[in-house]
């Protein structure tokens, strides 16, 4: 029976390192794709999708309950009974957040695309199991050694991985594999392609590694950066060992280079940053947090004064633009939303006649993303729940709140892509993070 539960727990963690390693892969199949076509126009994000990375999760689910069973019934009725205390000690506060999800379930039942609704709800349910069942065993790898090692070299090597990518992708201006075994995108068959203009006046492909977009790489490849360093031994002296740490940081600022990716850059400088300044200063932790929810506020003010100066900035103008017709759509939809991946439905009402079929994205702001979709229903649930987190905040949680940052301020890809949102919850799952 023990040799049984130490070959599953084996096999739980080796399922994370392949979990990890393909994590920044968009390797995906699409389910009932005609149901995508929104008056005329095709929205990619309103496809169901089934990742490579979803049927890892899937296993690992599988495993983590085999290996746990025994201790499931062991400790149903103990653990039934410390539910019941726990939710009678606080039920007031619970039964208002169990309420609450409950209603922005039944809310996506009644949206244009309900299916679209319903599958993003239950990815939510998905990727907060993953975090659960991530967090135990981030706490299992962390006991053993070689296991730490070998996770470090994990991520370091996906990190490599993408870094080659990135590279022949610029160089060459194709993918190295194209869409299979990885993921890769047609980057020379896309007309809406990421691009930039070189030194020489010459128009370049940005790379995408095996993700979406060139800003989910840099993104990625910025947090993957950040857990190299808190998994390798702070005191180890071993040049060998320092490897892993010391690549990390030329491959990922090879990706930012290769990406010319903004919200990148920005998460990367404040990574870097934060290893440099001074203890007191991180653990003036309340304060800091207080400045970074006021830039939430004042971000898009500051953008749309941007866009007025820089009128030839494309990107700019963009996301000034879209955070004007969230705002619009927040205010028509105040309590409810308009439905969990809904906003690309709605955004064509929210345009110009000429321009209803251009540039249809969610808006580059994950908290405006995220009241537009959820209203003010949603961002009571959202408050409920960090309110317990925020208490526990430290020093050391500073650092993944400041690579977030960026991203939150200025892309919606931590909410609307697998990669993203598999990349954050790594990053919470993390035990060093706390």
């Amino acid at each position: 029976m023990f040799q049984a539960n130490m070959i599953k727990n084996k096999l739980l963690v080796l399922l994370t390192f392949l979990l990890v390693f393909f994590l920044p892969t968009n390797l995906f199949f699409k389910l009932q794709e005609q149901t995508a076509y929104h008056q005329g126009i095709f929205i990619d994000y309103l496809i169901p999708k089934v990742y490579l990375t979803d049927l890892i999760t899937v296993a690992i689910f599988l495993t983590y309950l085999i290996s746990n069973s025994n201790k499931l019934r062991l400790n149903q009725k103990n653990k039934l009974a410390k539910l019941k205390e726990f939710f009678c000690r606080q039920w007031v506060e619970y039964k208002t957040i169990i309420i609450l999800g409950l209603l922005i379930l039944l809310r996506q039942f009644f949206t244009p695309y309900p299916l679209a609704a319903t599958w993003f709800f239950c990815k939510i349910l998905e990727m907060l199991g993953l975090l659960v069942v991530l967090r135990k065993t981030s706490a299992k790898i962390e006991k053993s050694k070689l296991h730490t090692q070998i996770f470090q070299l994990v991520l370091l090597s996906s990190l490599l991985f993408q870094t080659i990518l990135a590279t022949w992708q610029f160089m060459y201006q194709k993918p190295l594999f194209g869409y299979l075994p990885l993921g890769e995108s047609r980057l020379n068959q896309v007309n809406n392609i990421a691009k930039t203009v070189w030194i020489n006046g010459e128009e370049r492909i940005l790379s995408y590694g095996s993700t979406a977009h060139p800003n989910i790489l840099a993104g990625t490849a910025v947090i993957f950066l950040y857990l190299i360093w808190m998994w390798s031994n702070q005191q180890q002296t071993n040049w060998l060992k320092k490897a892993p740490k010391l690549l990390a940081v030329p491959a990922s600022i090879a990706v930012i280079f290769f990406t010319q990716s903004v919200s990148g850059l920005l998460s990367l400088c404040l990574l870097g940053l934060s290893f440099f300044v001074k203890t007191k200063v991180l653990a003036t932790t309340k304060k800091l947090i207080l400045i970074a929810v006021f830039s939430l506020f004042i971000f898009p003010i500051a953008t749309e004064i941007f866009a007025q100066k820089f009128t030839s900035s494309f990107s700019i103008t963009r996301r000034a633009r879209l955070l004007k017709q969230a705002s619009e759509m927040f205010k028509k939809n105040l309590i409810f939303g308009v439905g969990l991946n809904q906003f690309t439905v709605y955004l064509p009402t929210y345009l110009p006649a000429n321009q209803n079929n251009l540039f249809i994205q969610p808006v580059h702001n994950a908290v405006w993303l995220v009241l537009t979709e959820t209203g003010l229903l949603g961002l009571v649930f959202i408050i409920l729940i960090l309110k317990r987190g925020i208490k526990n905040l430290n020093s050391q949680s500073l650092i993944p709140i400041l690579i977030l940052l960026p991203i939150i301020l200025n892309d919606h890809y931590i909410l609307t892509n697998q990669v993203g949102i598999l990349a954050v919850i790594l990053l919470l799952a993390t035990k060093q993070t706390n």
